[in-house]
């Protein structure tokens, strides 16, 4: 009897140790978190991007426009903008359309540069913000010097110079401005989460999105070319037409 017990006992199953499971840590220099999609990856972040970079060029056009009214009054002549002078010149001149193109693709390319170079510091954010204020001032004080020139055939002139390259050119910025940010934010979370050095930050984020920031790269670049041919090619003979 006491030999079956024994048996028994031994046989009975033993109770396993709690595992204890390995704290895991998060490697320097590893992407594995990193999200390879470009932009917000919900609709309701999107949409609060959108408005906040329409919200900043909407300040800057009432910005432009307050500057002209309030600081210029009759001396907005001065600004040279379709004016007598400039309608009868523009007949005159013979533009060289290449000349004019490379001029274009590489004003608008130096603005690419400038806040993809900034969108990797400290400043990134605050740059693309001023940038689209910047873009949002220029076009309220054309439309106010316009409208003071012309009247509310001012509007129409103005609509009509920056048709169609402008559809382009809006969407270029847009993209830019948005395309900056983002690579701002993903390396100030990165260096947030890690506490790594700006250089060490850049190359892993780089890295892990390489191929989708080098898309988004590409469509700008191309919207950037298109605006270019656009304003050359095609505005320019638009302009002569209405300007006879």
């Amino acid at each position: 009897m006491l030999k079956n017990i024994t048996y028994i006992s031994a046989a009975a199953p033993k109770k396993k140790k709690a595992e204890v499971k390995p704290i895991k840590t998060v490697k320097r220099n590893s992407t594995r978190n990193i999200s390879a999609r470009p932009f917000a990856v919900t609709s309701s972040a999107r949409i609060v991007n959108t408005a906040g970079l329409l919200a900043v060029f909407i300040i800057g056009v009432v910005a432009g426009t307050l500057f002209i009214n309030i600081f210029c009054g009759d001396e907005y002549d001065k600004f040279g903008i379709y004016s007598k002078y400039f309608i009868e010149k523009f007949h005159e001149s013979d533009v060289e359309k290449k000349e004019l193109f490379l001029y274009s693709f590489w004003e608008r390319s130096k603005e690419i540069i400038f806040l993809l170079v900034l969108s990797f510091t400290s400043f990134g954010k605050i740059a693309a913000e001023l940038f689209l204020a910047y873009k949002g001032l220029t076009v309220g004080i054309l439309i106010s010097v316009y409208v003071l020139q012309y009247g509310a055939g001012g509007l129409l002139l103005y609509g009509t110079s920056i048709f169609p390259h402008y559809i382009a050119y809006v969407l270029m910025v847009m993209m830019l401005v948005s395309f900056s940010k983002e690579i701002y934010h993903c390396i100030q979370g990165y260096r947030e989460d890690t506490q790594v050095q700006l250089r060490e930050a850049i190359q892993m984020i780089l890295k892990a999105k390489f191929m989708p920031y080098l898309k988004c790269l590409f469509i700008i670049l191309i919207l950037n070319v298109l605006a270019s041919y656009l304003e050359t090619f095609v505005n320019l003979g638009i302009m002569k037409n209405i300007l006879k």
